[in-house]
């Protein structure tokens, strides 16, 4: 999630335990855990077309802006201090 704060492109493994609302094609690449070549591809893409890794970036930093924001964390951490008062 740092790269996309700072708005860089991202190449995950596909470990489907946590992608972090990655998507392949749109907000970063997702390659096979393991697979050098698709990761070799997957860097090359990215360098050989500028606009794509920007365009991944910039997607990503609003997904993380929009999912971490502090005022979301807020509301959610208040959320979860009253449901355990409750309790």
């Amino acid at each position: 999630m740092e790269a996309g704060v700072l708005s860089k492109p991202v190449i995950i493994g596909d470990t489907r335990d946590y992608l972090g609302g990655i998507r392949d094609g749109v907000s970063g690449l997702v390659v096979p855990p393991g697979d050098y070549e698709v990761l070799t591809e997957a860097m090359g893409r990215i360098l050989e077309i500028l606009a794509l890794g920007e365009q991944f970036g910039i997607l990503l930093k609003h997904l993380v802006t929009r999912k971490f924001c502090p005022e979301r964390s807020i509301v959610k951490l208040k959320q979860l201090l009253l449901n355990e008062a409750r309790a």
